[in-house]
């Protein structure tokens, strides 16, 4: 027996083109049906035969709009992420923005500058003021997180691009840290070599998980925010710990708060 639900699918899932073909070929048929029925049948025969296959035009119309919208759905998460909050981690991984320096400035001294504000920041104990640092300031703010928390901030990974800015970014935020915990916490810069490449920056990412955590240290110490990088970098990062025991943040740009994002997998379809 013919399945009359699969046939009309498959005739249904070809292409835009066809789709209006299709629509426009069932439009035509009722003009055919008046000219004959209106000699054959009488007017309310040829009346009802409209009727019915406007209705036709309706469904087919309405079912195909169904169809599109549950598959845009099934690419994107069902629901939203749930803000939590952030408690102090152990390891931190974050990827590196470019130093705000305008293209008009000297910017070797610059920089100097920057490591000045950064000294003076941790001397006289205003770490806001090296949090304002645009560019640097956010993954500050992350890394004093998770510094000042029960246990400490032990290990981080600070991921840059193959710009020069960028690593010289990644070489500040280094020295901010080794300045401010007098060297106890291990700082790894790890260069990555395409920042709009996911694969490469998902598996660099889970070779840390993988291979490079300290002996004393499991997954779920570790966190990874995602406020900076390319789009692609913020995709890889999210995709790699969509596993419960990898935690995700990022730094809200108003109140400058760490938030936490917990991804449900079980909300999650891709097909």
């Amino acid at each position: 027996m013919v399945n009359i639900k699969e046939r009309f699918e498959n005739l249904y899932d070809e292409n835009e083109t066809f789709r209006l073909f299709f629509t426009a070929l069932v439009m035509i048929i009722p003009n055919n049906i008046a000219g004959i029925g209106g000699e054959t049948i009488g007017n309310i025969g040829t009346a009802l035969m409209l009727l019915v296959a406007g209705i036709i035009v309706f469904l087919v119309y309405h079912y195909s709009k169904i169809r599109r919208e549950k598959k845009r759905e099934a690419l994107i998460p069902i629901g939203t992420p749930k803000r939590t909050e952030v408690k102090p981690h152990k390891g931190l991984i974050t990827m590196v923005s470019k130093l705000s320096i305008s293209s008009n400035s000297d910017y070797e001294n610059e920089l100097s500058t920057l490591y000045s504000t950064v000294d003076t920041a941790i001397t006289e104990k205003r770490l806001d003021h090296a949090e304002a640092i645009r560019g640097t300031g956010h993954t500050i703010r992350s890394i004093n997180h998770h510094i000042q928390g029960d246990g400490g901030l032990s290990v981080c990974w600070l991921l840059y691009t193959s710009e020069k800015s960028s690593e010289d970014n990644a070489k500040l935020i280094k020295h901010y840290i080794d300045s401010y915990s007098d060297g106890s916490i291990d700082v790894n810069l790890r260069k990555i070599s395409d920042e709009n490449d996911p694969k490469k920056i998902a598996s660099e990412v889970n070779k840390i998980y993988s291979y490079e955590l300290p002996q004393h240290l499991t997954e779920e110490d570790i966190i990874s925010d995602i406020t900076s990088g390319t789009k692609a970098a913020t995709a890889a990062i999210i995709l790699t710990c969509l596993s419960p025991k990898r935690d995700i943040q990022y730094i809200e740009q108003k109140e400058h708060d760490v938030i936490g994002i917990n991804l449900d997998t079980n909300d999650i379809f891709i097909r």
